[in-house]
């Protein structure tokens, strides 16, 4: 009997650099191909950038932040938060921006 098994299970990386100014990437690897959503929040927990429902493929791959909110503007110093979230799994990361 074959099952086929989905798989939802993703790594983050360490954001590099950290602190960063301008612009952070961090790796993420993925076991399936599927919709993700990827927001930066500040520490207050409001979400300044959304990517919802981002088209992502498996394997590693280098996700960046530009530090700009939705609007963009420039994100002040701070720390934030990188959040990916998928079907059955959510991981974050903590952002140090240093102007």
């Amino acid at each position: 009997v074959e099952q086929n098994i989905i798989s939802d299970n993703f790594s983050l990386g360490k954001p590099y650099p950290n602190p960063f100014n301008p612009r952070v990437g961090i790796e993420l690897t993925l076991d399936s191909s599927d919709s993700y959503d990827v927001s930066i929040y500040n520490l207050k927990g409001e979400r300044i950038k959304d990517w919802s429902s981002v088209k992502l493929d498996a394997g590693k791959q280098t996700l960046h932040w530009n530090s700009m909110d939705e609007d963009g503007n420039i994100s002040p110093s701070g720390v934030y938060f990188f959040t990916v979230m998928g079907k059955n799994k959510r991981e974050h990361r903590k952002l140090l921006l240093i102007r």
